[in-house]
C-alpha cells in the first residue's frame, strides 16, 4: 500500500460528476489513506440540462458528491466554460490550470 498522509491529488473533471464516476472509489480511498484531494470541473454543462432544472444543477450535484467522497467544498474549483466549446478557450484553461 502506498502512504498517502501528505500527498496533494488534484482531479480534473471536464464536467461535473465525470470524477465521481470514473474514480469515485479511489477518491474516496486516498481521502481515507490521508491524502489531500482537490478537485476541478471546467463546465456547468447549462446546454445539456434540461430547461426544467436549474442551471447550477450539476455543480450542485458535484458540491454534494465531493462531501460524500470527503472532499472539503474550499478544495473544489467549479470554471465556467461552455459545454462542448473547450477548444475556443483553450488559453484560459490553460491559465486556470497553471494556477491550480
Amino acid at each position: 500500500m502506498i502512504a498517502m498522509k501528505g500527498k496533494r491529488i488534484l482531479i480534473l473533471a471536464a464536467h461535473p460528476d465525470d470524477a465521481e464516476f470514473s474514480s469515485g472509489a479511489s477518491i474516496a480511498k486516498w481521502i481515507e489513506q490521508g491524502a489531500d484531494v482537490y478537485y476541478a470541473a471546467f463546465s456547468p454543462c447549462i446546454k445539456s440540462i434540461p430547461e426544467v432544472l436549474a442551471d447550477n444543477i450539476l455543480f450542485t450535484e458535484m458540491k454534494k458528491g465531493a462531501q460524500i467522497l470527503g472532499i472539503n467544498e474550499e478544495k473544489t474549483v467549479r470554471n465556467d466554460y461552455p459545454v462542448s466549446y473547450f477548444p475556443s478557450y483553450r488559453k484560459a484553461i490553460l491559465e486556470d490550470l497553471v494556477l491550480l
